[in-house]
């Protein structure tokens, strides 16, 4: 029998060169598998470590300020102007009283967030129009523009209104958002004009007044109704 030139193949046993390769690869990686379970398992410590400690100064350390804030967002101040005191004359003679009055009021912000500006302001004046105020869209946006007020308080566009508009504007607070009516109280002077220099008058208080009475003990804010002159100025003191 005659054996092939180049003395036969490999014997049996032996491994390949890449095989081997793979072998040590493999050896290696599972000397190293502790050390990567020791590095995940610290790495995940750490993780829940941060996020318990978030979740612990959220709900124990900053938990008043949170709830502080969730309750200025849940409810808002709104500031009612109170009557203001009736002059008299030394025979207890009334020369300057208070009468309340029924006005319409809208909420800019309401109203822009509504995206049906011109439709509401045509709509009310429509409604006020029938109930026998006369009045147009362009008085109303006047109005609304030259108010400097508190921008959270609603700016009256009509004032003495026909009572029934309560029950009209009321019942439509779909048809008319940002639209209200609510009852204030106005001034009134039962002798009309006698006087006058010496009672004076009130107003809407201005940016220069503002200025002079904001650090006054008394709560004056943008929009506010003061003396302007007369006994009405002096009684703000």
């Amino acid at each position: 029998m005659c054996t092939p030139r180049g003395g036969g193949g490999p014997p049996r046993d032996a491994t390949p060169v890449g095989a081997t390769h793979l072998l040590d690869w493999l050896t290696a990686m599972n000397d190293s598998q502790p050390l990567r379970l020791s590095v995940l398992a610290v790495v995940a410590v750490a993780l829940f470590t941060a996020l318990f400690s978030r979740l612990w100064f959220l709900q124990v350390m900053a938990s008043p300020e949170y709830a502080e804030q969730a309750e200025t967002n849940r409810t808002r101040v709104i500031v009612v102007e109170g009557p203001r005191g009736r002059i008299l004359d030394r025979n207890g003679r009334v020369l300057a009283d208070n009468r309340e009055s029924l006005v319409v009021t809208i909420d800019e912000a309401a109203l822009d967030r509504s995206r049906r500006r011109e439709e509401v302001l045509a709509e009310l004046v429509a409604e006020l129009n029938r109930a026998g105020t006369d009045i147009t869209v362009d008085d109303i946006e006047r109005r609304i523009q030259r108010w400097r007020g508190d921008p959270f308080r609603p700016i009256v566009v009509a004032e003495d209104v026909n009572p029934d508009l309560w029950v009209t504007i009321g019942e439509r607070t779909a048809v008319l958002p940002g639209v209200g009516v609510e009852w204030q109280y106005e001034r009134e002077y039962p002798y009309g004009e006698l006087a006058a220099h010496v009672l004076g008058y009130v107003g809407e208080i201005n940016e220069t007044e503002y200025r002079q009475v904001r650090d006054s003990p008394k709560p004056y804010r943008p929009g506010d109704t003061i003396g302007k002159g007369g006994v009405e100025q002096m009684f703000e003191d």
